[in-house]
């Protein structure tokens, strides 16, 4: 591998209760065509704390030997993936603060929530006011 990688992060649990960890690769190669890679799909047999999400991070990076080729890290904006980077920033002593990246789509869904709420307290206020 002669380029730096992304990867993502999505942690979610299922309708019956089993936690996972999805990570993907994204990376380009000549001409600048896109690719991506599924690298792991894991349970989690614990919580999604930061500790445990990050010995699994770390396991797989350092089992698929790429540690040193990822340049950024996409999750979503959770406290705990915060910690988590500081953790890996420990541990693998190759990410840094920088290196996390916040999922767009994530920052998108929660100002689109926190706008609909606020729109519905409007409403529901009107609503009041008429009767």
């Amino acid at each position: 591998m002669n380029s730096k990688i992304f990867i993502s992060l999505d942690e979610w649990t299922s309708f019956n209760r089993l936690s996972f960890l999805i990570i993907m690769k994204f990376y380009y190669i000549e001409f600048w065509e896109y690719c991506k890679v599924l690298l792991s799909f894991e349970q989690i047999e614990d919580k999604h704390t930061d500790s445990n999400l990050s010995s699994i991070t770390e396991w797989i990076l350092q089992e698929l030997d790429i540690q040193d080729w990822v340049m950024t890290i996409i999750m979503n904006n959770v406290s705990n993936n915060n910690v988590m980077m500081m953790t890996l920033n420990e541990t693998l002593q190759t990410f840094s603060a920088t290196s996390h990246l916040s999922c767009l789509a994530h920052v998108i869904q929660l100002a689109v929530k926190q706008l609909l709420k606020s729109l519905m307290l409007s409403l529901e206020n009107e609503n009041e006011k008429k009767y």
